[in-house]
Parts: structure tokens; C-alpha cells; sequence
């Protein structure tokens, strides 16, 4: 039986392994017969032939701090009542786009109630959604598209 050459071999680990956005270190391990095999780390019978480290995909980091970034900078809040279609509208953009956000229900708290008059300016009207010093009522897809990328949500 004809064994693959050690390149062919890495390229398979590396086509099965997620790369996530921390490293993994891949070790060539070699037996007292000068068999290789591809590990974590070599157990006591084998010895280290090399070691390659294996980085994460560096736009999916840059995208989460991004991400992380916008979120820090204008978190978005959704305020809403409950059997409102536009307030699903919302919902559902903002969850297409895996968008953090914190909804209040301004059915019954006053408290809410009070800071959502502050936004709008008086009348108590949902969907009300602000994205940092941003603040929209009803709803606009467009609208709210654009006030999320211009904010740097991804």
C-alpha cells in the first residue's frame, strides 16, 4: 500500500479543520519506523519531525471587531408592542443581519414609555428603533439599512 506524501496529508488536515479566529498548532510526529502522522502534539513513542501554527481567517476577525466596535458605538434598541407587523419587520432585518439589539416593550412600563416620549418627541409610537444617536419610527427597510452599515455593523 502506497502511503501520501506528507504535503498531501497536511493539505487534507487543513481542508477538515475550521479555522476559527484562534490558532492550532499541527505537529509532525515520527514513529522509530520513520512513519509520519499529524497531531496535536507527539506522545512519548514518537518524535517532533516539525511544527506548523495555523491561523485564523483574519477577515472573519477583522469583521468581529468591527462588529464589536459598531455595537460599542451605537447599540441599537428596538422599541415595540406586542402583535405589531412592523415591529416583526424590524426584528427580522435586524436579525437577517445578526444585528445586537435590545427590545423594549412599551406596552406597559412606564419607564420605557417616558424614554421612548423623549425619543419621538412626545407621541408614543413603535416601531421606534435608534442605532446610537440615530432614531427612526415605523419602518423603512431601506432606511434602517442604512443607518446600521453607516453605523459599521457589518
Amino acid at each position: 500500500m502506497k502511503l501520501p506524501n506528507h504535503s498531501s496529508i497536511l493539505g487534507m488536515i487543513l481542508l477538515v479543520l475550521p479555522l476559527s479566529g484562534s490558532a492550532i498548532t499541527v505537529v509532525e510526529c515520527i514513529d522509530s519506523h520513520g512513519n509520519s502522522s499529524f497531531r496535536d502534539n507527539c506522545p512519548p513513542e514518537m518524535s517532533v519531525k516539525s511544527t506548523k501554527i495555523l491561523r485564523g481567517d483574519r477577515k472573519e476577525e477583522a469583521a468581529s471587531a468591527a462588529f464589536d466596535q459598531a455595537a460599542a458605538d451605537s447599540p441599537v434598541v428596538l422599541y415595540s408592542a406586542p402583535n405589531c407587523g412592523a415591529c416583526e419587520l424590524v426584528r427580522t432585518q435586524l436579525n437577517g443581519r445578526n444585528i445586537p439589539y435590545t427590545e423594549k416593550d412599551a406596552t406597559s412600563d412606564t419607564s420605557v414609555q417616558s424614554e421612548l416620549a423623549a425619543i419621538t418627541g412626545g407621541p408614543l409610537t413603535v416601531p421606534t428603533v435608534t442605532v446610537g444617536e440615530k432614531k427612526f419610527t415605523g419602518y423603512n427597510h431601506s432606511d434602517l439599512k442604512s443607518a446600521l452599515t453607516g453605523a459599521g455593523y457589518p
